[in-house]
């Protein structure tokens, strides 16, 4: 494996030695030195930063080579198991169909964000598409949030910490910037109504319960769900061209907190309060700081990022609490969905690392579906006619 990166690197420093002119014309017809400056594995990609220069100006570029899931394997198959596995918030696409989309929706990103004269936010420079699929862009030179959560926890600097909580609000600008970028001719919408949110939900609900989890927990979190989808959800969502993958780590943020977002397909139509929870779930249970809340933040400073996440999206207008809690409890549901599969398709001493792993994290998600339940805002603190007050204990603290 080492060795086909080591190749693949190669590989690519030596088509950048070609195009630097071309993607930066300040080098063109001058003797440019490549430099891998670092390279990174996630589950579905391979990154590499490399530095161009020709000894008086350096220029970074950031390469993404797309890896496919075995599920994205079948799929190019045309394998039955294709959409196997496990039911998906974002159903699965071809590698090469992924990558024309993320190529298209940088393209769309770099103009619609040059519109604006907000200096707060901002998007990566798309330099090229190789024939792999594997995207090139300008480098950022900056850390991600995640990046930025880690060095605040270790050092504990209170302008640090201050000027995170602007990052998170810029954040929010920029995501509900990227809202009101046109969605492509060939958007397609998912979970476009009430039912489609109740059959996703369910059909989480299935998976967990045939995989072990506690059936009185689910059938308990169901009636809870459906009862709060009838009040608080409409019939028919107000849609817009969603990211997908919005987490702390497809965000870039400076010290001053300008945000840079990456990493989209842009190519679904969702509800906006989807990539809104899919950040916040994140947020709370950061797989990255994979430790006890206790230990790992302070809840205060955490809610302080939340509260500054949402006040850069929605501005002066009312925030929708009870809506985006029950979003919230769908992405945690497909969290506990993923880790309860990958726990199961893991092998050897991988399997065994996920098994505990995974009893981690069901205790945190199942502690954190519950506190959505018990916060002031949620309907069942309402008082209301049609969900009578219950004496027993809530169904998330029952049979541990």
């Amino acid at each position: 494996m080492k060795t086909h990166r080591n190749a693949e690197a190669q590989s690519l420093a030596n088509h950048l030695q070609c195009q630097a002119g071309h993607y930066f014309p300040a080098l063109a017809g001058k003797q440019v030195q490549v430099a891998l400056v670092r390279m990174h594995r996630r589950r579905y990609s391979r990154g590499y930063q490399f530095d161009l220069t020709d000894g008086a100006a350096r220029h970074g570029v950031f390469v993404k080579v797309p890896i496919a899931s075995a599920a994205q394997q079948k799929l190019a198959q045309d394998s039955p198991l294709a959409v196997d596995d496990r039911p998906r918030l974002v159903p699965l696409l071809p590698v090469d169909q992924e990558a024309e989309y993320e190529r298209a929706g940088l393209a769309a990103m770099g103009e619609h964000f040059a519109k604006f004269a907000d200096r707060r936010i901002g998007a990566p420079r798309l330099l090229d598409v190789l024939p792999d699929g594997a995207i090139v862009v300008e480098a950022i030179r900056l850390p991600t949030l995640s990046q930025r959560m880690r060095e605040v926890r270790r050092w504990k600097l209170q302008p640090t910490r201050t000027n995170l909580c602007e990052a998170f609000e810029n954040t929010g600008r920029w995501l509900h910037a990227f809202h009101h970028m046109p969605a492509p001719a060939n958007a397609a919408a998912r979970i476009a109504t009430r039912d489609a949110w109740l059959e996703l939900f369910g059909e989480f609900g299935d998976y967990l319960g045939r995989t072990g989890v506690d059936a009185r927990f689910l059938n308990g979190l169901t009636t809870e769900v459906e009862e709060r989808v009838d009040q608080c959800l409409p019939a028919s969502f107000e849609m817009v061209l969603g990211h997908g993958d919005f987490g702390l780590h497809n965000v870039f943020a400076s010290a001053a907190g300008r945000a840079i977002g990456f990493d989209t397909l842009a190519y679904w139509r969702t509800s906006p309060l989807e990539d809104i929870a899919y950040l916040l779930t994140l947020l709370e249970n950061p797989p990255s700081l994979f430790l006890p809340r206790s230990v790992s933040c302070r809840p205060r400073w955490i809610a302080g990022l939340r509260e500054a996440f949402l006040r850069g999206y929605f501005g002066e207008e009312p925030i929708p609490r009870s809506e985006l809690q029950l979003y919230e409890i769908l992405i945690a549901m497909e969290k506990w969905t993923s880790a309860v599969h990958g726990a199961r398709r893991a092998h050897g001493v991988a399997a065994w690392a996920k098994q505990g792993r995974l009893v981690v994290q069901q205790r945190m998600l199942r502690g954190r579906i519950g506190s959505k339940f018990a916060e002031p805002s949620s309907p069942a603190t309402v008082a209301s006619p049609t969900i009578q007050p219950r004496l027993q204990r809530p169904f998330w603290e029952q049979a541990r």
